[in-house]
């Protein structure tokens, strides 16, 4: 497992595939990005990578859009892909949205108050935090890999699982 910048991610995974090493799985943070598929092509698939989020995971959202209705969304403003830091930070901005709206305020410490509380659903995923230290406890990552024809697959976990793996 490696984890680096982008730039670090995409010349490692080079390197790697001029190597000839065999290794069964190779992952990085940069492993699910639309650009490390473009740059690697068909080597892309020897690796595997934690993503965000991906619009093939159902969810049934109890706040916000569904993933279809937000990858479709997304897409009109980039049509040349989505990646998870744009739904990320969409989402981010859901659970701010929650929050003010639950605690009636743009008060921070009136919707810390609520998001130590909270745990609900957005096409993104489950928000749930841990209150002592704030870490998100809720949400799930799948781990992906991409095709040689190209397409995304999970992986992992088992209840995320593309089909046939």
């Amino acid at each position: 497992l490696a984890v680096g910048r982008i730039e670090d991610d995409i010349l490692f995974a080079q390197q790697y595939v001029q190597s000839g090493l065999s290794i069964e799985n190779v992952g990085l943070i940069a492993a699910p990005l639309a650009l490390f598929k473009e740059t690697l092509g068909e080597s892309s698939s020897l690796f595997i990578g934690p993503s965000q989020w991906e619009p093939s995971v159902e969810s049934s959202p109890d706040y916000g859009h569904t993933p279809v209705e937000m990858l479709t969304n997304l897409k009109s403003r980039r049509p040349s892909g989505v990646d998870y830091p744009m739904a990320q930070a969409y989402a981010g901005c859901l659970v701010a949205q929650w929050c003010a709206e639950e605690a009636g305020s743009l008060d921070i410490e009136a919707m810390r108050r609520v998001a130590n509380t909270a745990d609900f659903t957005t096409f993104y995923g489950r928000f749930n935090i841990d209150t002592d230290t704030g870490r998100q406890v809720g949400h799930m990552m799948p781990v992906i890999r991409w095709t040689v024809d190209g397409e995304k697959e999970v992986v992992w976990p088992p209840s995320m699982k593309s089909p046939d793996i």
